[in-house]
């Protein structure tokens, strides 16, 4: 399908052309489209698949998601990225509806070959010990408050075996 840009004419109106490709594109995209009660029975679903593997041998990796984000989020946090090669801890200040994301503190380790291979318990504890340096930085910092809780996010981004 090609696709032409045209600009508004002269009254401010779409042109002919510009409102033909919005309305293929409302076209293409209308089987997508599903209603509130379907989603909601595809949410029930999807919780009671959860339910069936929580309560089986099986294993799985639920995603605790309790909420989209909005993007007018704020607050201080500690972000985990555990990539194929490095580990990444920072914190960062969520600024809702100005700048998206301030990093305050961020350090990188690589991860090193034996690590991702062998014993999970020393990729574990080399995470833990790094999430703990960034932690005691941060501390040992005059201008940051020591907090309450600690909000934390992690990501592993790199495939996981389960051997049972």
């Amino acid at each position: 399908m090609r696709t032409e840009f045209s600009s508004a004419t002269s009254s401010g109106g779409m042109s002919h052309t510009s409102a033909k490709s919005s309305s293929d594109l409302s076209s293409f995209l209308q089987p997508l489209r599903i209603g509130i009660d379907t989603l909601y029975d595809l949410s029930y679903r999807l919780s009671l698949t959860y339910k069936k593997l929580a309560a089986s041998p099986e294993h799985f990796f639920p995603t605790p998601i309790t909420r989209l984000p909005t993007g007018l989020e704020t607050g201080r946090y500690l972000a985990v990225y555990v990539g194929l090669s490095y580990l990444r801890v920072a914190f960062i200040d969520l600024l809702g509806d100005q700048q998206r994301v301030r990093r305050t503190l961020e350090k990188a380790w690589p991860i090193e070959e034996h690590l991702r291979r062998d014993r999970a318990p020393d990729l574990f504890t080399f995470i833990g010990d790094c999430i703990a340096d960034v932690v005691r930085d941060s501390l040992n910092s005059p201008s940051e408050e020591v907090p309450r809780e600690l909000t934390t996010g992690i990501s592993f981004c790199f495939p996981i075996r389960l051997a049972s």
